[in-house]
């Protein structure tokens, strides 16, 4: 039981320096560096016809 406490709390401490450094280095790093993830992007770029992708009523 003492090997798996010691254990996540080393992962959450890695977490943590990871989150930290990103967050201080975001403006230092090249922009693909620091890529959204993909659920993230901004809206508009797989669809550029507008369509909504529901039937419209034609006529």
């Amino acid at each position: 039981m003492d090997v798996l406490v010691k254990m996540s709390v080393s992962g959450a401490v890695l977490i943590a320096v990871i989150v930290i450094v990103r967050a201080l280095a975001v403006n230092r790093l090249p922009k693909k560096a620091t890529r959204q993830p993909a659920g993230k992007r901004r809206k508009g770029n797989a669809d550029v016809s507008g369509k909504t992708g529901c039937r419209e009523a034609e006529g």
